[in-house]
């Protein structure tokens, strides 16, 4: 069977299963301007998402009314951080740089500390307010983040700066938004509440989804991590991304009992 022929037989199946190959653009387009609008390159954007850039340019112009439909599903789940980690070069805005290394003083990690982990000059980014650092900037930042965020640092002085200033720790961001301008950050509990909510935990559980404060959301990160539930299954039910959860359930020492199915023989 020919390519053209193997084609329009699976483009029939598709729509007799009412799979649609194509959907409208729009919300790709506005997607993808919104990514434009805060650093992501156009080059960046075609190899992430495996088009042109003449193809990624022509959907931001509006002379496509249409996308196939796995364009619009990759476009729907890119983040700024995945786009920032794959671009080679420019400026980017500084707000996540920023909310990371406020999240990181709130921890106790101050300037001579984050220098020795491999991000100097960390007082003069939060001293200048400046609008856009460099993509290099950015990703030595969240690289150091990614090491030191469910770690304790080790400036007390540094904390209580934080919290004075009302910097919410790295437990308050969800790490596929904390780039997003729109993104807000969690409400944590304080230190000294202790109770919890059995029918919230329940009702996560069991996949309803509630709002949880931290201590319940760690209660249900390990029980339904000792459930052989999967990192992806913990994140939908504590309406956090999976890299968060994954993070969590570490820094709280729960092993995963997840394994995926074998084929069947």
């Amino acid at each position: 069977m020919g390519y053209n022929k193997a084609w329009e037989v699976q483009y029939s199946r598709d729509r007799a299963r009412g799979i649609r190959r194509y959907v409208p653009a729009e919300r790709t387009r506005a997607r993808l301007e919104m990514l434009v609008t805060h650093g992501a390159s156009l080059r960046t954007l075609a190899k992430i998402t495996e088009l042109s850039g003449t193809a990624i340019g022509q959907i931001i112009a509006g002379r496509r009314a249409q996308v196939q439909s796995r364009t619009a599903r990759r476009v729907k789940q890119l983040r700024l951080r995945d786009v920032y980690g794959d671009q080679a070069d420019g400026l980017v805005p500084s707000l996540g740089a920023l909310r990371r290394v406020r999240a990181l003083r709130a921890l106790g990690w101050d300037g001579p500390s984050l220098t020795a982990a491999g991000a100097a000059h960390t007082n003069q980014l939060l001293a200048a307010r400046r609008d856009h650092i460099t993509i290099g900037r950015w990703r030595q930042i969240d690289q150091v983040y990614e090491r030191l965020s469910m770690t304790p640092g080790p400036s007390p002085a540094a904390r209580r700066r934080a919290r004075h200033k009302g910097w919410p720790p790295p437990l308050a961001w969800d790490e596929d938004t904390i780039d997003d301008p729109g993104a807000k950050p969690c409400e944590l509990a304080q230190s000294n509440e202790l109770l919890v909510d059995e029918v919230a935990i329940r009702r996560a559980v069991f996949g309803d989804r509630a709002t949880l404060h931290p201590a319940e959301q760690a209660t249900v990160i390990t029980t339904m991590a000792a459930q052989a539930l999967s990192d992806r299954q913990i994140a939908s039910a504590t309406n956090r991304s999976p890299r968060t959860a994954l993070r969590i359930r570490k820094r709280l020492g729960t092993p995963s009992q997840w394994r995926p199915c074998s084929p069947a023989r």
